[in-house]
């Protein structure tokens, strides 16, 4: 939901329980450079983030579009699923791979290889998905896995809650869908 002055991005979820007024919502103006959107995060220097399902991650700056692509960039993949954006301003972007994490100029990957990220042991690849990450008030990052739980990165340790991989999780796939400080380690 964007505010009638275009400034403010909401996510929200709408189950509509009579017909809704959309009348005071404005056509398309820009097309979306990639596919299927799968999350949308905004810094602090105002650009939108857009996680998409097969095309990288597209970024909205002054209604110009950059599109970061594992093609193009260090991107560990095109999958990506989710963006959250740190205190640094740094975007932390889901991937099917893990987690990339990029500062504008430069790019660090986190993967089951290289992290503490959980692994998923029927997996050949030993990958896990990435589906959300949020940021607690203490800077800690909270990524969630399809199949390893939650897993806190403190910026030097890294500690899973949830089953190893050999089991199903006890988390599904929405199980940290929440906005920027909605989690703290109080509510753990």
């Amino acid at each position: 939901a964007v505010s009638e002055e275009g400034h403010e991005i909401h996510r929200l979820n709408v189950t509509p329980i009579n017909e809704a007024d959309i009348s005071g919502w404005s056509k398309i103006d820009f097309e979306l450079p990639g596919g299927k959107a799968q999350d949308i995060a905004i810094d602090p220097d105002g650009r939108v983030w857009f996680a998409t399902m097969n095309d990288g991650v597209n970024v909205l700056e002054n209604d110009s579009w950059s599109v970061y692509t594992a093609e193009n960039s260090d991107l560990l993949e095109d999958y990506t699923t989710s963006i959250a954006i740190d205190d640094e301003g740094r975007a932390w972007i889901g991937t099917r791979e893990g987690v990339s994490i990029f500062d504008g100029e430069n790019w660090l990957n986190y993967t089951v290889e290289n992290s503490g990220l959980p692994g998923v042991s029927y997996d050949p690849g030993n990958t896990e998905t990435v589906v959300n990450i949020a940021f607690d008030g203490e800077g800690n990052a909270w990524i969630s896995s399809l199949q390893g739980g939650l897993t806190r990165f403190d910026g030097q340790e890294w500690t899973t809650y949830g089953f190893d991989g050999r089991e199903w999780t006890i988390f599904d796939e929405h199980s940290l869908n929440c906005q920027y400080e909605a989690v703290t380690s109080d509510d753990l």
